[in-house]
């Protein structure tokens, strides 16, 4: 189990910033995370104490991050930049993120990955309800 200080290592966000607690289980393809920082009134996401369930595609895009810094690491790279370039079948299944007194799980598939992007298909749930899922593509902001 990889803890939150070594992945928030992983990505380019840190601080409150870095939502995600723990990296659960990871391989080539796929990444399964957890978080609690949904029930945080100092979530930098929130607004008037209220996370909206749209936040839960940033939980997704960490994990592809975290993901893709974990593959970078274990072959001697490094991580590429990247930015969300587009989201594809994005479902949400409830209205906020900050009612779930369950953990978040974080889980993320690999379809595509290369140096110049990254495609996944991302599903949140809490408590082993779904919250979110969909498709997320990022591109490399070096351009290759």
């Amino acid at each position: 189990m990889i803890q939150r200080d070594e992945l928030c290592s992983l990505i380019p966000h840190s601080g409150g910033m870095c939502l995600l607690d723990k990296v659960l289980h990871w391989d080539p393809t796929i990444i399964q995370c957890s978080s609690e920082t949904h029930l945080l009134s100092q979530n930098p996401l929130c607004i008037h104490h209220q996370l909206a369930a749209v936040h839960a595609i940033e939980y997704g895009a960490q994990a592809m991050a975290v993901h893709g810094g974990l593959l970078a690491r274990k072959h001697g790279t490094h991580p590429v930049k990247g930015f969300v370039a587009a989201l594809k079948d994005v479902n949400l299944y409830a209205d906020y993120l900050h009612d779930k007194p369950d953990p978040l799980q974080i889980n993320a598939k690999a379809l595509l990955l290369n140096s110049d992007a990254m495609i996944y298909r991302f599903r949140i749930t809490s408590g082993g309800i779904s919250i979110a899922d969909g498709q997320i593509t990022v591109m490399s902001a070096a351009g290759g």
